[in-house]
């Protein structure tokens, strides 16, 4: 039997999933692309695909470079990362948004 990505991403990177996501489907929002890099980052960083998802849809905006935005969206953690134990991680994609898609440049966590 085969394990869902979320089982596979907690036993692999040690990514504790948030249980109170109830406003977010997902099914109001442009499709989410990343590029090489960001899925790149993403896995060396610890944010799945879900979290970077949810980063966008619920989380605060700011511009950066290049007409770009970075969404920040802090997640309940309570686990290990790299040996030391955080409470929180903060999820942080920056995206260019095109007309049907947000283009994920590359992600950024910072742990708290």
């Amino acid at each position: 039997m085969g394990l869902s990505i979320a089982e596979f991403m907690t036993r692999c990177f040690g990514i504790i999933y948030r249980c109170s996501y109830d406003e977010y489907d997902g099914s109001n929002m442009k499709k989410v692309r990343l590029t090489k890099h960001a899925l790149q980052q993403s896995l060396e960083r610890g944010a799945s695909i879900d979290e970077i998802e949810i980063s966008i849809s619920l989380g605060s905006s700011e511009p950066v470079k290049k007409g770009r935005s970075m969404y920040r969206y802090n997640f309940d953690y309570n686990a290990l990362w790299q040996g030391k134990h955080y409470l929180i991680k903060q999820v942080c994609p920056i995206v260019a948004e095109e007309n049907d898609e947000f283009v994920v440049i590359t992600v950024f966590t910072y742990y708290f």
